[in-house]
């Protein structure tokens, strides 16, 4: 059995909606329960809520149409209704960009199971995100001088500049204000 139908075959894992509706509704009483079904389905606005939900999940979670097009808007309406109460969605998309950072070989510790916190995954997270702009920043500038000992650099952009200001009192590479660095450059004089 594949790990994924395994983590799927366990009860904790599986919520059936019924049985959910089942908690507020008497006891061995479906009209009730399919009543519920009907005017929460009918809820007003419910289309254009989902219209924003299934929106949401592509956009920000880069959820595929074709995952989203397996289930109805009533399930969507759940899983968002789950997704949103149980996690803060900028983790879910930080969370991502973990998954996405660990295929790519940039996180140190790729053992998942050493992880036992949001904040564990954010922090190298943040620092795989830096590797991986590194390169990139690394075009950003122009190397004025260079020996063994001394490097002179221009930054080119503003992320450049933070990046080889950091731990500096640079006033261009302040990750709060980009206006001086944006002044500055405008003068040539970084």
């Amino acid at each position: 059995m594949t790990k994924i139908k395994d983590l799927k075959s366990q009860p904790e894992n599986n919520l059936n909606i019924i049985e959910i509706l089942e908690l507020v509704c008497p006891e061995g009483k479906t009209k009730y329960i399919e009543t519920l079904l009907r005017v929460m389905k009918k809820t007003k606005n419910f289309n254009n809520y989902i219209t924003e939900i299934r929106d949401l999940l592509k956009n920000r979670l880069k959820v595929s149409d074709s995952k989203l097009d397996n289930f109805t808007d009533f399930q969507v309406f759940f899983m968002w209704r789950f997704l949103d109460t149980s996690f803060d969605i900028n983790d879910l998309v930080e969370y991502q960009k973990f998954c996405e950072f660990n295929e790519r070989g940039l996180i140190e510790l790729n053992d998942l199971s050493r992880y036992s916190s949001f904040d564990e995954i954010l922090s190298v997270t943040a620092i795989a995100e830096l590797k991986s702009q590194e390169k990139e920043l690394e075009k950003q500038i122009k190397v004025v001088y260079s020996t063994e000992e001394w490097m002179v650099i221009r930054p080119l952009t503003y992320h450049s500049s933070l990046k080889y200001g950091a731990s500096t009192k640079w006033c261009t590479a302040s990750d709060s204000n980009a206006d001086y660095f944006l002044r500055y450059s405008k003068r040539g004089i970084l």
